[in-house]
């Protein structure tokens, strides 16, 4: 019973030692500074939002692309320009001002 409670000590002192020579940390969530402006702190929320769309769409595309070069079908991409005015553009989130599509054939 001793031994075991010096042991259990030793390695936890040994993880410790280990994890902090090795430059590991424990996961802090990023945490983002919004400023007191509201339009600025707007501004902020919108590209952050519009980074995560853009990643979140780029995963589906390149799901998408990987199945059909899988089924070796013709696969035509370009994009799509829309006008830099944001209000009316109520059929692209977030207000994108340009969107990719993609046309498959056989």
């Amino acid at each position: 019973m001793v031994i075991t409670t010096y042991l259990l000590s030793a390695l936890m002192l040994f993880s410790i030692a280990l994890i902090s020579s090795t430059g590991a940390a424990v996961y802090i969530p990023r945490r983002i500074v919004l400023p007191d402006d509201d339009e600025m702190q707007r501004e902020m929320i919108n590209d952050l939002l519009q980074r995560e769309y853009a990643e979140r769409y780029r995963e589906y595309l390149e799901k998408g692309l990987a199945a059909a070069s899988k089924n070796n079908m013709d696969i035509e991409t370009h994009a799509e320009l829309h006008p830099s005015n944001k209000r009316g553009q109520t059929f692209v989130r977030f207000g994108k001002r340009s969107q990719s599509s993609v046309r498959f054939g056989n």
